[in-house]
């Protein structure tokens, strides 16, 4: 036997259990149709047909791989999330105590401002009323002492008109001169 012969034996050998149909191309054939049969020769094989054991095992891990994968995608999603929203929730506290501290020194001092403003309202006021009280006090003793003297003044001008009356009186009258000269000195 030749070489060739040897070789058709060996693959007969190997595939001679399977029955295997062979075609021939044909002129007639069109592209439809060679899809179709191709359809149909392999329409019943599974991939997993030609699979070991072992293969199948390496499937399934994989597959439960992917699954654990996307499990914990989903759980490392989630707990970025979740910290997100935990830091999210630090910083609005932290900017809300913040917030609350500026708050309160602004509020400790207007108040401040406020106590001095009203101090010194006080104090103004005070001085005020004491100016006004000294001023009235002055212009009433002003007001007494001018009083005073226009009382003075009044009687020194009653006196002054009395003299002048009794003048006048012994200027006009005769007998009264004539009296004057006899009186003994």
């Amino acid at each position: 036997k030749g070489p060739l012969m040897s070789f058709i034996d060996a693959v007969v050998f190997v595939y001679g259990k399977e029955n295997l149909d062979i075609g021939c191309q044909t002129e007639h054939a069109t592209l439809q149709e060679k899809l179709q049969f191709l359809d149909k020769k392999y329409e019943n094989m599974s991939p997993d047909r030609f699979l070991t054991e072992e293969d199948k095992h390496l499937q399934s891990l994989y597959r439960n791989n992917k699954d654990v994968e996307e499990l914990i995608k989903l759980e490392v999603d989630r707990f970025k999330e979740l910290e997100l929203e935990r830091y999210k929730l630090l910083e609005r506290d932290r900017l809300n105590k913040e917030f609350n501290k500026k708050l309160s020194a602004y509020e400790a001092e207007y108040r401040q401002r406020i106590d001095s403003l009203t101090r010194r309202e006080l104090e103004s006021t005070r001085s005020m009323d004491k100016l006004k009280a000294d001023t009235e006090s002055s212009l009433f003793k002003e007001r007494q002492m001018l009083l005073g003297e226009l009382e003075s003044l009044r009687s020194r001008s009653k006196q002054a008109d009395r003299e002048n009356d009794l003048a006048k009186r012994t200027a006009c009258s005769p007998t009264t001169e004539n009296y004057l000269y006899l009186l003994p000195d």
